[in-house]
């Protein structure tokens, strides 16, 4: 276990708990005060650990398939993608009761984007100590640290295969091309790391090398 967090997909706050039972915290400077933050956390984070759709897509983000029954077949990122670019497949999809892993991970997009909306407009608040925005960034920081050059790409493609359906209305249009505009202002920021930035220049050395990687 140590060396997956150390190594191989390195973490902070695994390292920060590791260091902290063996006498050696390293992350004690700064303020912690929590400023009223904790419980919108809570209510931003529960989804992303208790949604079934979620965890499919995120399952697909991260590399993963699964048979799919109504698919007759294997699915994986790529097979979302698809369903993303057909208007028709996708309001057939995300309008049904549908527990298939395609059909689940395609609802679980959108609950990941507005995920990651939320948890920005957290972290952006100017009260916020820098100290526990870190610490909140790197609860996620898999996704957003490890992953973040993957999930980029992949919230691109989607959304810009909905930007590409026929027939849209002008005033729909814009307003699309808006929130796409605020969607990835988003994930930009979540995916930089200077939302994480109290924390992991407090990391010790040999691990802070290991995590610029």
């Amino acid at each position: 276990v140590r060396e997956y967090y150390e190594s191989s997909y390195v973490l902070a706050l695994p390292v920060a708990l590791l260091r902290r039972l063996e006498g050696k915290p390293f992350a004690a400077a700064g303020s912690l005060e929590d400023a009223g933050s904790f419980p919108d956390f809570l209510d931003i984070t529960h989804p992303i650990e208790n949604d079934d759709d979620l965890e499919s897509f995120l399952w697909l983000l991260d590399g993963g398939a699964r048979y799919d029954e109504d698919e007759e077949g294997w699915v994986d990122i790529d097979s979302a993608r698809d369903v993303f670019a057909d208007q028709e497949r996708f309001l057939e999809v995300v309008g049904s009761r549908s527990r298939a892993p395609l059909a689940s991970s395609v609802r679980g997009f959108g609950k990941f984007v507005e995920f990651c909306r939320s948890l920005d407009r957290m972290l952006r608040r100017r009260e916020l100590p820098l100290l526990l925005r870190a610490y909140y960034w790197h609860y996620h920081e898999y996704w957003f640290g490890q992953l973040a050059h993957h999930l980029k790409r992949e919230v691109r493609i989607g959304i810009d295969a909905f930007a590409a359906w026929k027939g849209q209305e002008a005033w729909t249009r814009r307003r699309y091309e808006a929130d796409r505009r605020q969607t990835m202002a988003a994930i930009a920021r979540l995916t930089s790391g200077r939302y994480g930035a109290a924390l992991t220049r407090r990391l010790p050395d040999d691990v802070r090398r290991a995590f610029m990687q």
